[in-house]
Formats: structure tokens, sequence, C-alpha cells
């Protein structure tokens, strides 16, 4: 008995351990698709708000953004990383009404197919706004174009809970993201990809007369932040593009998951069954037992 309870003590430590594993292995990946689902719903919410605006109402809010980038000559940048976004967090009602179709403060979302992202994109680039999207730095172009336009968008990378910008440094020049803003979506070629410090990126997001320039920001090294990952686009004319689902990879790898999961819990069951039937037909009871014989007869066994 006492052997009994140590050998089964020990099969549930061992399987406490193995779950705790797990769990802590796969906290990561389930805390990004939480956020990607999050996210994903706000699109969703954000899309029903443009569709259900006049189209009237849509333009408006269209021409509006674009007479801010038309007046806006000079971007302000401030470090989105280093606490200074409060400065320019300073109250501007004029700036907080653009695109911001359902009162949200969401301005859209961008799509950078090369990484499988898709992420909402809000006002401002405030710490809870880049805990799960990305922030539109107040005091540069908005996202809807026009020539003589600079937008910036920034958001961290590495966090636990999403991945947002984390692979951001694997998108290659030539590549292009995607800006999804009202009803219309605008296509950017990435043209540089550099790596500066804080104190330069002013002359590295200047505004050039003739351009329609996004740039994204975010912090590198990873897990040192001493630096800045420029990754900069031109816009270019929209292609056949056709939106992606970051969630379809997650869905891939847990159908995989589950079917391996099947595949072991029909084995183990094949392995105790065979192990049970085994026993049934040992001779180490009454040898010419009725019962028995039937047994060993019904798995193989002679039964003498």
């Amino acid at each position: 008995m006492k052997k009994w309870n140590n050998s089964l003590g020990m099969k549930f430590l061992i399987g406490f351990l193995f779950v705790s594993g797990v769990a802590l292995l796969s906290y990561s990946s389930i805390s990004n698709i939480y956020n990607n689902l999050v996210n994903s719903k706000e699109q969703t919410r954000y899309a029903r708000a443009v569709e259900k605006n006049s189209e009237a109402k849509n333009i408006e809010l269209w021409n509006s953004a674009m007479s801010y980038n038309r007046e806006h000559t000079n971007n302000v940048i401030v470090d989105a990383f280093k606490g200074e976004h409060a400065q320019a967090n300073t109250e501007n009602y004029a700036y907080d009404e653009m695109l911001n179709p359902d009162g949200s403060g969401m301005m859209g979302y961008i799509e950078i197919p090369s990484i499988n992202v898709r992420i909402s994109v809000y006002h401002r680039i405030s710490e809870k706004t880049l805990e799960q999207s990305v922030g539109h730095m107040a005091g540069t172009s908005l996202p809807v174009g026009g020539k003589g336009s600079h937008c910036v968008l920034a958001a961290h990378r590495g966090l636990p809970s999403a991945r947002l910008f984390t692979d951001l440094d694997q998108v290659k020049k030539g590549q292009r993201f995607y800006l999804h803003i009202l009803d219309k979506t605008l296509a950017y070629e990435i043209d540089s990809i550099e790596v500066v410090l804080p104190e330069k990126m002013n002359e590295r997001l200047t505004i050039s007369p003739g351009e329609d320039i996004v740039t994204l920001v975010t912090c590198t090294p990873y897990g040192v932040n001493t630096h800045r990952l420029l990754v900069r686009g031109h816009r270019v004319p929209m292609d056949n593009h056709k939106e992606i689902n970051p969630l379809i990879k997650y869905i891939k790898y847990g159908s995989l998951l589950g079917l391996i999961a099947v595949m072991w819990v029909v084995l183990y069951v094949c392995k105790r069954k065979k192990k049970r039937n085994n026993s049934d037909c040992g001779h180490g009871g009454v040898a010419n037992s009725s019962s028995t014989a039937e047994q060993c007869d019904s798995c193989g066994g002679k039964g003498e």
C-alpha cells in the first residue's frame, strides 16, 4: 500500500510539473492570441461605425484630416519609450476628433503581412495605448497620406502579453504594409530600415515636400532598448492585396496540437488495455479455472 501511494504521489507530482511547465511556456502565445482577439473585436467595431456613418460624414472626416496634414508642415517628435509622450498629450480637441468615427480614439488599423500582424491604431502614444496597440505620434502627420506628409506610428516590442512590433526587425525593403483608415486602404512600400539613437529621431522624421511617408518606430535591441528601429515606407498605388487574419496561424497550430493530444490519449488507452489483458491472461491463479481459460482464449492464450 505504501509503495502504491508513493508511486501515485510521484505520478501526481510529475503531472503537476508538466502542466505547470506547459502553462508557463504557453503564457506568451495565449496572451498574444487574446490580444489579437481584442484587436479584431476593436477593428470590427470600427468598421461597423464607419459603415453606419453616412458617406458625407466619412468624406468630411477624411477631408478634415487631409486639411490638417496640409497645414501641418513640421513634425514635433517625442520619444514614445522614455516617458516623454506626456509632452504630446496636452489637450487638443481638434486633433482628438480627427479620424474618430466611433468616439473610442481609434483611427484605424495597420497590417504588416510579412510578419503576420494586424493591429489597431489609436490617437497618441500613451502607455495604455502602447500596451496593446499602435499609437499615432501626435505632432506628426495624420495617417491619411498626401504629398508633404510624414506620419509616425509607434508600438512596443517584447511584451509578454502582445507581440505588436516584436518582429518589426524581420521586415525587408520592398515589402509592403497597409493602413486601413475609415473606408480606405493605403499601401506603403518599405524603402529604409535603420537603427538610431533616440536623440537622432528628429532629423529622420521630418516632412519632405512632395513625399508621402509613414515611419514605424519601436525599441531595439530586443530587451535592451537603447536605440530606436525606424522602418520607413513611401506611398504606392494600392494592389490586389487580400487582408490577413493573424489568428489563422494560431488556429492551425492549435489544431495540430489537438491532433497530437488525441493521438497520445488513444495510444495511452490502448497501452493500458493491452497491459490489463496481459495481466488477466497470467497463470498465477487457478490453472484449470474455466473463466481463466475463456479469458486466455479471447486474448490468444492457451488457457492450460
